[in-house]
Protein backbone atom coordinates (compact mmCIF):
# COMPACT_ATOMS: atom_id res chain seq x y z
CA UNK A 1 0.00 0.00 0.00
CA UNK A 2 0.90 3.79 -0.50
CA UNK A 3 2.50 5.45 2.42
CA UNK A 4 2.28 8.68 3.28
CA UNK A 5 -0.93 9.36 0.86
CA UNK A 6 -1.74 13.07 -0.25
CA UNK A 7 -4.80 14.44 1.02
CA UNK A 8 -7.41 14.34 -1.79
CA UNK A 9 -10.02 17.19 -1.96
CA UNK A 10 -13.74 16.01 -1.84
CA UNK A 11 -12.32 13.25 0.64
CA UNK A 12 -13.27 15.62 3.70
CA UNK A 13 -9.57 15.16 4.86
CA UNK A 14 -9.09 11.29 4.87
CA UNK A 15 -5.18 11.31 4.76
CA UNK A 16 -3.85 8.02 5.40
CA UNK A 17 -4.55 5.77 3.04
CA UNK A 18 -2.88 2.81 4.17
CA UNK A 19 -5.45 0.77 5.53
CA UNK A 20 -7.96 3.78 6.49
CA UNK A 21 -7.08 2.80 10.58
CA UNK A 22 -10.14 0.79 11.08
CA UNK A 23 -12.66 2.07 8.76
CA UNK A 24 -15.73 -0.64 9.49
CA UNK A 25 -15.21 -3.49 6.58
CA UNK A 26 -11.57 -2.70 5.47
CA UNK A 27 -10.05 -5.31 8.03
CA UNK A 28 -9.73 -9.00 8.18
CA UNK A 29 -10.84 -8.95 4.27
CA UNK A 30 -11.10 -12.35 2.83
CA UNK A 31 -8.47 -12.99 -0.04
CA UNK A 32 -9.71 -13.08 -3.27
CA UNK A 33 -6.82 -13.14 -5.32
CA UNK A 34 -6.93 -14.90 -8.76
CA UNK A 35 -10.92 -15.01 -8.40
CA UNK A 36 -12.12 -14.06 -11.99
CA UNK A 37 -15.58 -15.12 -12.27
CA UNK A 38 -17.81 -11.80 -12.21
CA UNK A 39 -20.28 -13.20 -9.59
CA UNK A 40 -18.12 -13.67 -6.84
CA UNK A 41 -16.33 -10.29 -7.57
CA UNK A 42 -19.76 -8.97 -7.21
CA UNK A 43 -20.25 -10.90 -3.95
CA UNK A 44 -17.10 -9.84 -2.61
CA UNK A 45 -17.96 -6.21 -3.02
CA UNK A 46 -20.94 -6.48 -1.34
CA UNK A 47 -19.35 -7.44 1.75
CA UNK A 48 -19.09 -4.22 3.05
CA UNK A 49 -23.43 -3.57 2.26
CA UNK A 50 -25.21 -3.51 6.08
CA UNK A 51 -22.24 -2.62 7.91
CA UNK A 52 -22.08 0.98 9.79
CA UNK A 53 -20.59 3.67 7.49
CA UNK A 54 -18.79 6.68 7.87
CA UNK A 55 -19.85 9.66 5.46
CA UNK A 56 -16.39 11.21 3.86
CA UNK A 57 -18.55 11.97 0.84
CA UNK A 58 -16.82 12.32 -2.57
CA UNK A 59 -16.85 14.79 -4.94
CA UNK A 60 -19.03 12.15 -8.18
CA UNK A 61 -20.42 8.87 -7.89
CA UNK A 62 -18.52 6.28 -9.33
CA UNK A 63 -19.45 3.14 -11.21
CA UNK A 64 -17.52 0.32 -11.26
CA UNK A 65 -17.09 -2.50 -13.64
CA UNK A 66 -15.39 -6.15 -14.67
CA UNK A 67 -15.30 -7.08 -17.98
CA UNK A 68 -13.89 -10.81 -18.59
CA UNK A 69 -11.51 -12.16 -20.60
CA UNK A 70 -14.12 -13.02 -23.99
CA UNK A 71 -12.72 -13.97 -27.51
CA UNK A 72 -14.12 -11.19 -29.79
CA UNK A 73 -13.50 -9.72 -33.17
CA UNK A 74 -14.69 -6.16 -34.00
CA UNK A 75 -17.60 -5.40 -31.49
CA UNK A 76 -20.64 -3.18 -32.12
CA UNK A 77 -20.85 -0.34 -29.85
CA UNK A 78 -24.00 -2.47 -27.72
CA UNK A 79 -22.18 -5.95 -28.10
CA UNK A 80 -19.17 -4.20 -26.34
CA UNK A 81 -20.62 -2.45 -23.75
CA UNK A 82 -22.70 -6.13 -23.04
CA UNK A 83 -19.85 -7.46 -21.98
CA UNK A 84 -18.94 -5.33 -18.68
CA UNK A 85 -20.76 -5.77 -15.82
CA UNK A 86 -21.35 -3.35 -13.20
CA UNK A 87 -20.56 -4.41 -10.11
CA UNK A 88 -20.75 -1.68 -7.69
CA UNK A 89 -21.50 2.11 -7.22
CA UNK A 90 -19.90 4.09 -4.93
CA UNK A 91 -19.55 6.98 -3.37
CA UNK A 92 -18.16 7.78 -0.43
CA UNK A 93 -14.38 6.92 0.61
CA UNK A 94 -15.30 4.02 2.96
CA UNK A 95 -17.38 2.29 0.43
CA UNK A 96 -13.89 2.54 -1.82
CA UNK A 97 -12.00 1.12 0.63
CA UNK A 98 -14.80 -1.63 1.73
CA UNK A 99 -14.48 -2.37 -2.20
CA UNK A 100 -11.06 -2.43 -3.52
CA UNK A 101 -9.96 -4.33 -0.26
CA UNK A 102 -12.76 -7.53 -1.29
CA UNK A 103 -12.52 -7.79 -4.87
CA UNK A 104 -8.80 -9.07 -6.85
CA UNK A 105 -6.06 -6.74 -7.57
CA UNK A 106 -5.82 -5.84 -11.17
CA UNK A 107 -2.51 -6.94 -10.82
CA UNK A 108 -3.94 -10.55 -10.30
CA UNK A 109 -6.56 -10.54 -13.03
CA UNK A 110 -6.38 -13.09 -16.04
CA UNK A 111 -4.79 -11.61 -19.37
CA UNK A 112 -8.03 -10.28 -21.57
CA UNK A 113 -9.84 -9.18 -18.42
CA UNK A 114 -10.41 -5.50 -17.64
CA UNK A 115 -11.78 -2.90 -14.54
CA UNK A 116 -13.41 0.38 -15.72
CA UNK A 117 -14.62 3.10 -12.64
CA UNK A 118 -16.26 5.73 -14.49
CA UNK A 119 -18.40 8.79 -13.12
CA UNK A 120 -21.93 7.16 -12.73
CA UNK A 121 -23.88 6.85 -15.70
CA UNK A 122 -21.01 7.47 -17.95
CA UNK A 123 -20.37 4.22 -20.16
CA UNK A 124 -17.14 2.57 -20.84
CA UNK A 125 -17.30 3.48 -24.51
CA UNK A 126 -16.39 6.24 -27.21
CA UNK A 127 -19.56 6.74 -28.47
CA UNK A 128 -21.25 7.74 -25.08
CA UNK A 129 -22.25 11.33 -25.24
CA UNK A 130 -19.94 12.21 -21.96
CA UNK A 131 -16.83 10.52 -23.88
CA UNK A 132 -17.54 11.46 -27.91
CA UNK A 133 -15.29 14.20 -29.50
CA UNK A 134 -12.83 13.40 -25.98
CA UNK A 135 -9.61 12.32 -25.86
CA UNK A 136 -7.10 10.04 -23.57
CA UNK A 137 -4.27 9.08 -22.70
CA UNK A 138 -2.50 5.57 -23.05
CA UNK A 139 0.00 3.99 -20.54
CA UNK A 140 1.25 0.86 -21.73
CA UNK A 141 3.36 -0.93 -18.63
CA UNK A 142 5.76 -3.22 -19.89
CA UNK A 143 6.76 -6.28 -17.55
CA UNK A 144 10.38 -4.68 -16.54
CA UNK A 145 8.89 -2.77 -13.15
CA UNK A 146 8.50 -4.05 -10.16
CA UNK A 147 5.39 -5.65 -9.19
CA UNK A 148 5.42 -3.62 -5.65
CA UNK A 149 5.57 -0.41 -8.24
CA UNK A 150 2.66 -2.02 -10.19
CA UNK A 151 0.19 -2.05 -7.06
CA UNK A 152 1.07 1.20 -6.39
CA UNK A 153 0.50 2.64 -9.61
CA UNK A 154 -2.83 1.45 -9.90
CA UNK A 155 -3.57 2.38 -6.10
CA UNK A 156 -2.55 6.01 -7.05
CA UNK A 157 -4.35 6.32 -9.79
CA UNK A 158 -7.73 5.51 -8.46
CA UNK A 159 -7.27 7.69 -5.52
CA UNK A 160 -6.21 10.35 -7.84
CA UNK A 161 -9.49 9.56 -10.20
CA UNK A 162 -12.22 9.36 -7.06
CA UNK A 163 -10.25 12.45 -4.98
CA UNK A 164 -10.39 14.62 -8.10
CA UNK A 165 -7.42 16.84 -7.08
CA UNK A 166 -6.42 16.66 -10.76
CA UNK A 167 -6.21 20.48 -11.86
CA UNK A 168 -8.21 18.63 -14.92
CA UNK A 169 -10.63 16.60 -12.93
CA UNK A 170 -14.11 17.85 -13.88
CA UNK A 171 -13.28 16.40 -17.20
CA UNK A 172 -11.78 13.28 -16.96
CA UNK A 173 -14.38 10.75 -16.66
CA UNK A 174 -12.75 7.67 -15.60
CA UNK A 175 -9.96 5.06 -16.49
CA UNK A 176 -9.74 1.33 -17.49
CA UNK A 177 -6.81 -1.01 -16.27
CA UNK A 178 -6.76 -3.69 -18.98
CA UNK A 179 -4.79 -7.21 -18.52
CA UNK A 180 -2.28 -7.84 -21.33
CA UNK A 181 -0.48 -10.83 -21.98
CA UNK A 182 2.48 -8.37 -22.90
CA UNK A 183 2.47 -5.56 -21.00
CA UNK A 184 -1.08 -3.69 -19.30
CA UNK A 185 -2.62 -0.97 -20.11
CA UNK A 186 -3.98 1.98 -18.65
CA UNK A 187 -6.50 4.45 -20.39
CA UNK A 188 -7.53 8.14 -19.12
CA UNK A 189 -10.87 8.91 -20.33
CA UNK A 190 -11.31 12.51 -20.66
CA UNK A 191 -14.51 14.56 -22.14
CA UNK A 192 -14.76 16.74 -25.52
CA UNK A 193 -14.59 20.31 -23.28
CA UNK A 194 -15.39 24.18 -24.68
CA UNK A 195 -11.85 25.69 -23.99
CA UNK A 196 -9.83 23.47 -26.28
CA UNK A 197 -7.42 22.75 -23.61
CA UNK A 198 -6.09 19.21 -25.81
CA UNK A 199 -4.07 20.08 -28.77
CA UNK A 200 -0.64 21.31 -28.21
CA UNK A 201 -1.66 21.98 -25.00
CA UNK A 202 -1.53 18.25 -23.76
CA UNK A 203 1.91 17.60 -22.95
CA UNK A 204 1.69 20.18 -20.36
CA UNK A 205 -0.73 18.12 -19.35
CA UNK A 206 1.31 14.77 -19.28
CA UNK A 207 3.28 16.43 -17.46
CA UNK A 208 0.88 17.75 -14.94
CA UNK A 209 -0.55 14.34 -14.75
CA UNK A 210 0.71 11.26 -15.59
CA UNK A 211 4.11 12.72 -14.29
CA UNK A 212 3.28 13.23 -10.75
CA UNK A 213 1.46 10.23 -10.60
CA UNK A 214 4.33 7.76 -11.96
CA UNK A 215 6.95 9.75 -9.75
CA UNK A 216 5.07 8.18 -6.50
CA UNK A 217 6.52 5.00 -7.98
CA UNK A 218 10.00 6.05 -8.80
CA UNK A 219 9.11 5.90 -12.43
CA UNK A 220 11.10 8.96 -13.92
CA UNK A 221 11.32 10.32 -17.81
CA UNK A 222 14.62 8.46 -18.33
CA UNK A 223 11.58 5.40 -17.90
CA UNK A 224 8.95 6.28 -20.17
CA UNK A 225 8.60 7.03 -23.98
CA UNK A 226 6.02 9.55 -25.39
CA UNK A 227 4.43 7.13 -28.51
CA UNK A 228 3.24 8.67 -31.87
CA UNK A 229 -0.76 7.77 -32.81
CA UNK A 230 0.64 5.64 -35.17
CA UNK A 231 3.81 3.90 -33.29
CA UNK A 232 3.04 0.30 -32.68
CA UNK A 233 3.77 -1.12 -29.16
CA UNK A 234 6.98 -3.35 -29.30
CA UNK A 235 9.15 -3.40 -26.46
CA UNK A 236 12.08 -5.16 -28.13
CA UNK A 237 12.44 -1.65 -30.39
CA UNK A 238 14.78 0.74 -29.91
CA UNK A 239 12.59 2.99 -28.41
CA UNK A 240 11.13 0.80 -25.38
CA UNK A 241 13.40 -1.71 -24.93
CA UNK A 242 15.14 -0.08 -22.02
CA UNK A 243 11.88 1.61 -20.85
CA UNK A 244 8.76 0.93 -18.37
CA UNK A 245 5.92 3.15 -19.69
CA UNK A 246 4.86 4.01 -23.03
CA UNK A 247 2.26 6.62 -23.30
CA UNK A 248 0.07 7.30 -26.30
CA UNK A 249 -2.13 10.43 -26.67
CA UNK A 250 -5.29 9.86 -28.90
CA UNK A 251 -8.88 11.69 -30.01
CA UNK A 252 -11.99 9.72 -29.40
CA UNK A 253 -12.96 9.76 -33.35
CA UNK A 254 -13.97 7.23 -35.76
CA UNK A 255 -11.21 7.71 -38.35
CA UNK A 256 -8.34 6.96 -35.24
CA UNK A 257 -7.25 3.13 -36.29
CA UNK A 258 -6.53 2.74 -32.39
CA UNK A 259 -9.71 2.79 -29.97
CA UNK A 260 -8.83 3.24 -26.49
CA UNK A 261 -11.82 0.14 -25.71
Amino acid sequence: MIKGGKDVNGVNGVKDVNGVNGVNGVNGVKDVNGVNDVNEIRQNSNTYQGKRQSHHTLKYKWDWFYKPRIAYSQQSEQDWLSDYQKIYTFDTIEKFWGMYNNIPEWYSLSSGSMYAIFKKDIKPSWEDEYNEGGFSWILYVSQRISEQAYKDLYLNILLMLIGNYYEYGPLLNGCTFEKKARGDKIVFWFRKNKNNIVGDNYVVDYKGLLKAILSKVNIEDKDCHVMKTEDKIDWRSPELKNKKIAIRFIHHDNTAKNKTT
